[in-house]
């Protein structure tokens, strides 16, 4: 018991949970009061803009020998979506912007490692947004293996 408390004790947990969790989440509420409340009300009409248009979103694989993805993204700026790579491991890898505007967005894989891809995931992404899957939105279409 004496050294299970070490590793399973509360003091260790508490720790664990401030560095993890609550010093984080008070660095990113710190962030966004910032600017005397402007990141907040930047965050709130990008959230706005974003669920008004994600029903228009679409995800189109690109394969062949770069893989990569076409994104219809229905208004809402290139930067502000993410491109992930699922592999059969569960591992993820994220896809790199090469060009994009309101209207369109393209993704590469960037590094030629596309052994076991099984899916892409598509979601929106800022910067202070706590968790990326916050919004709940989420395109995630299957690979075809030929």
């Amino acid at each position: 018991m004496r050294t299970a408390l070490e590793r399973f004790g509360t003091a260790r947990m508490l720790g664990e949970y401030r560095a993890n969790f609550y010093l984080p989440a008070a660095q990113l509420a710190a962030r966004v009061r910032g600017r005397r409340g402007k990141m907040a009300v930047n965050l709130a009409r990008w959230k706005k803009l974003v669920q008004a248009r994600w029903p228009g979103v679409r995800l189109e694989i690109l394969a062949g020998d770069a893989p990569g993805a076409v994104v219809t993204t229905s208004g809402i700026p290139a930067e502000s979506i993410a491109v992930e790579a699922e592999r059969s491991d569960g591992t993820r890898k994220r896809l790199r912007l090469r060009s994009g505007n309101h209207e369109r967005a393209e993704f590469a894989l960037g590094d030629g490692d596309e052994t076991g891809l099984r899916a892409l995931r598509v979601f929106p992404e800022h910067e202070l947004l706590p968790h990326p899957y916050e919004l709940g939105l989420l395109i995630r279409a299957e690979i075809s293996v030929a």
